[in-house]
């Protein structure tokens, strides 16, 4: 008896850590795969990141109780920042995320080069000049 009594004091003590879950989805309530999230300790700046499963869950786990701001980026959509989530010692601080669609983002690289101009050879052949 004074075992179990000990062993339930002891595991108490030893839930120091909180975490962030939840689900990130889209404007239609579509659930986004393959989401980042990253969680940042406004105190100490620590990071901690993850990404969504292929159903749109996701969980951070083992973050000290604190503020945090946390940054969701995906592939296709636009980035969102949260910012004042609140984490505490044995719980988990659910979040249900929407994103918007964003803009494609498209890179175009123009290389422009001079045509080659033979200078020893003055044949205009094909125009007509006339005085």
């Amino acid at each position: 008896m004074l075992f179990a009594a000990t062993s339930l004091v002891l595991y108490g003590q030893s839930i120091t850590d909180g975490a962030i879950g939840g689900t990130v989805s889209d404007q239609s309530k579509s659930l986004v795969p393959n989401a980042k999230i990253t969680a940042r300790n406004t105190e100490t700046d620590r990071e901690d990141s993850t990404t969504t499963d292929d159903t749109g869950g996701f969980r951070i786990v083992q973050l000290r109780p604190g503020t945090y701001t946390v940054m969701v980026t995906a592939q296709g959509f636009s980035s969102r920042k949260l910012e004042g989530v609140v984490v505490e010692i044995g719980r988990v601080t659910s979040l249900e995320i929407s994103l918007a669609v964003g803009g494609a983002t498209e890179t175009v690289e123009v290389r422009g080069e001079a045509p080659v101009v033979d200078t020893s050879d003055q044949n205009f052949s094909g125009s007509s000049i006339l005085f």
